[in-house]
């Protein structure tokens, strides 16, 4: 049986479904727990999701059938589905979590094909975790360390499509950017990326592919514009870049919480739907 602090772990987890940032603190968490204090655990009486959880966050080694039908059920779901719910994307985040934290010779295909195809439907936080998954396996593969199999060249012929798609965010975009030094193609720009909050994660990747791509024009084509970067890029290279790291003796877990704004699309739903607009905006 699972001992009870993992499943205390796991029930906690499952409250953050709206707090994607204190989801993945309980969710690195409870990895360590997991490698520090139960390196050895037995996984049955739990439900599916907690299953998947928990062999998430124990570098499982074996492949589970019944857990692989639910997740199939989850994806088919997924896929008739227009919008993604809040419990939705949660399942979703989990399934690749899991799939993040196990070995990649574990991987059903099948699985990892339709998981892609469930997501870029406009949710940030999920287009951010798949990204992830196929970078993982695309540098694996780039530096030796695992052999490509068909479906992740796939994988990475589609995510190179979807980057140039106008809806996704700046941030997916310079994670995908690794994957154009495996594909000989133009690259994405990043020349209108706002850069202002993640400055750092633009000077990584401008860096990686640089350093990587065989033909150095490309690297105009990506090389932004904006003064403040430009001022960070020259300081890394002559050597004297510094950053500042922010106190966190001040910030408590409070800070980690993020408002539900959904009530506000509710009231501009109802004041849409009203007749005389002007009076219903008073009303309320």
């Amino acid at each position: 049986m699972v001992q009870k602090q993992l499943l205390k772990l796991v029930d906690i987890l499952k409250l953050c479904k709206k707090q994607p940032i204190i989801f993945q603190r309980i969710y690195s968490h409870l990895m360590w727990v997991c490698s520090t204090e139960y390196k050895s655990i037995t996984i049955d009486g739990v439900d599916k999701l907690s299953a998947i959880i928990l062999h998430g966050v124990t570098k499982t080694k074996i492949t589970d059938k019944n857990l692989e039908m639910y997740i199939f059920k989850v994806l088919n779901y997924a896929k008739r589905r227009k919008k993604i719910n809040i419990d939705l994307q949660f399942q979703l985040s989990i399934i690749i979590c899991y799939f993040l934290n196990i070995e990649s010779k574990y991987h059903n295909n099948s699985i990892s094909f339709d998981l892609f195809k469930c997501v870029f439907r406009g949710n940030t936080y999920l287009d951010g975790l798949i990204v992830n998954y196929i970078n993982k396996g695309s540098l694996k593969s780039f530096f030796q360390l695992s052999e490509k199999g068909n479906i992740l060249c796939t994988l990475e012929d589609e995510l190179t499509k979807i980057s140039h798609k106008s809806d996704l965010n700046d941030f997916c975009k310079l994670k995908i950017l690794p994957n154009y030094i495996m594909h000989e193609i133009k690259p994405i720009t990043l020349k209108k990326t706002h850069c202002e909050l993640f400055i750092l994660n633009i000077l990584e990747s401008f860096c990686f592919y640089s350093k990587f791509v065989k033909r150095s024009e490309n690297i105009k084509i990506i090389l932004p514009k904006q003064k403040d970067f430009i001022n960070v890029l020259e300081s890394f290279l002559n050597k004297n870049l510094k950053t500042c790291e922010t106190p966190q003796k001040n910030l408590a877990a409070i800070d980690l919480y993020m408002p539900d704004f959904s009530v506000l699309s509710s009231i501009e739903r109802f004041v849409g739907a009203s007749v005389d607009k002007e009076k219903t905006k008073k009303y309320l």
